[in-house]
């Protein structure tokens, strides 16, 4: 689980301990216990998405939680144009799974090694998990300061929810993130080549894209630096790239990268 805390630690640096074993509790137990009927749910979701402010920085529009598990934010769902009565019934629909209080501990007891690592204090992880222990790990927020720095709005949704379309809206919104006037050099991955070359394809068609194989750019090959200020580079090395993204197959886990700026 290391490689899985640093990429959320890259991604929220301002999280405190208690925002980290929200995260551990979510990869293990999904939104079941904020589960309620289909349109009251529906309508809680109506009332935050109608009262979502902007933020000034750039949001994903899914964030993985474990294996099982992704928060889909409100802010880059609703702005792409995806369905909100989709998004609640996804939500719904992801309740109920069984839990496992024995994975969740030991996923705990790596947690607190990994932060103590961090300097982070231990007394004060221990003090955390001793109080939602004997409240029985009723839910629990955000701490305020994740609150102040990323406004989270999301909904937990089991990952199976997540379509291609939903995938393609990831890749795309990652690549609007760099300057339209510069040349970027991006390093792609996967896991799920299907998709990997399904996103390259329709980017290709649809942005200012180039896709090479690494072997060709290593080769030294030439494109139209001008009308393509995105290099997508296929197979290439992170570190060689002003960022990576890697396509997830959601079934290998233990393969998954997670030295990469995105994962779709």
């Amino acid at each position: 689980m290391i490689n899985e805390l640093d990429y959320y630690y890259k991604k929220h640096p301002e999280s405190k301990i208690q925002d980290f074993i929200k995260y551990v509790y979510q990869k293990h137990f999904g939104p079941g216990h904020f589960i309620v009927e289909a349109n009251h749910a529906y309508n809680l979701l109506m009332r935050e998405a109608d009262a979502l402010e902007p933020v000034a920085f750039r949001e994903d529009i899914y964030d993985y939680v474990g294996d099982v598990y992704a928060r889909v934010n409100l802010r880059p769902y609703v702005s792409y144009g995806f369905d909100l009565r989709e998004l609640s019934a996804w939500f719904v629909s992801s309740g109920g799974a069984p839990e496992n209080r024995e994975d969740f501990t030991a996923d705990l007891e790596e947690l607190r090694a990994y932060l103590i690592g961090k300097r982070f204090s231990k007394d004060e992880f221990d003090a955390l998990t001793a109080r939602f222990r004997v409240l029985d790990w009723r839910p629990f927020s955000h701490t305020p300061h994740y609150r102040n720095a990323y406004h989270p709005a999301y909904r937990l949704i089991n990952r199976k929810f997540i379509t291609d379309e939903l995938r393609f809206a990831q890749f795309r919104n990652f690549l609007r993130s760099f300057p339209p006037d510069e040349l970027s050099l991006i390093a792609i991955r996967g896991g799920d080549e299907g998709m990997l070359t399904k996103c390259c394809e329709r980017a290709a068609k649809e942005l200012p894209v180039t896709v090479i194989d690494q072997n060709r750019f290593n080769a030294g090959v030439e494109f139209d630096r001008q009308s393509h200020q995105i290099v997508l580079v296929k197979g290439a090395a992170p570190g060689k790239c002003a960022a990576a993204i890697y396509f997830d197959d959601g079934k290998n886990p233990d393969h998954r990268k997670y030295d990469c700026d995105l994962i779709v």
